[in-house]
């Protein structure tokens, strides 16, 4: 498990508990602020091996959005400033071995349209994108979408097609059925032939029965013309 130390000991179990010598009690008077990311999956990982729940680790396991560590960490001393009487000293210590980047999508309206069953203007599309705070450029009838990394839900273009439906509304979408090609329907000759035959057959009194015919081989032979007829199949069943 992940764990914060200060090069000999663990203070913290990352994402998910801080140590009782790191916590603040009624006489402290100095606070080392740290902000971090840390992946969801670890956080998880180590929640449910240690038993421990928290805020902390809610947060984490539902993902976080790893550009905004360092303003968070400014607004928590802000906050401690406002409310606590804190005196914020500047500058900060940073480390980071996080690369980070913006997730550019291309999808086109034809595209969109087709997934949907819709018929939704270009105009459209790219005022729900900037709704949702996604930067949207064009190249060639494409529409290319830049999210940002706090969306970590939207990676694919089937993605950026559920926000356009979302926001869009799915009232808004109208019930169709799909189309498919019917085929005429027909009997083959065989088919033909056999119907006219049971028909002849039935209009002469006679019907047709098929049954599973338990029996041993002595009395199968009483139903033959002439001994030396095999009356017995080898799979009766099929």
């Amino acid at each position: 498990h992940l764990v914060i130390t200060n090069g000999t000991k663990a203070h913290a179990v990352a994402g998910v508990m801080g140590g009782l010598e790191s916590e603040v009690r009624d006489e402290t008077t100095t606070i080392l602020l740290e902000a971090a990311y840390f992946k969801g999956q670890t956080v998880r990982q180590a929640s449910r091996d240690l038993g421990l729940r928290s805020e902390s680790s809610t947060r984490f396991e539902k993902g976080l959005d790893p550009q905004r560590t360092k303003s968070a960490a400014e607004r928590a001393a802000q906050l401690i400033s406002i409310y606590a009487g804190g005196e914020v000293l500047s500058g900060t210590v940073e480390e980071n071995h996080l690369e980070t980047s913006m997730n550019v999508i291309h999808v086109s309206t034809e595209r969109v349209n087709k997934v949907l069953g819709m018929s939704i203007s270009k105009e459209d599309m790219i005022q729900i994108f900037n709704k949702l705070g996604f930067t949207v450029g064009e190249s060639n009838d494409v529409l290319v979408v830049t999210v940002p990394s706090r969306r970590m839900d939207i990676t694919i273009e089937e993605d950026l097609i559920e926000e356009v439906a979302r926001l869009y509304g799915y009232d808004n979408i109208p019930s169709t059925l799909p189309a498919t090609a019917g085929t005429v329907g027909g009997l083959t000759p065989y088919q033909v032939k056999r119907r006219k035959v049971r028909r002849f057959l039935e209009g002469a009194g006679l019907s047709q029965a098929i049954t599973y015919s338990l029996t041993n081989q002595h009395k199968s032979t009483a139903f033959a013309l002439n001994p030396a007829y095999k009356t017995r199949l080898s799979l009766p069943m099929s």
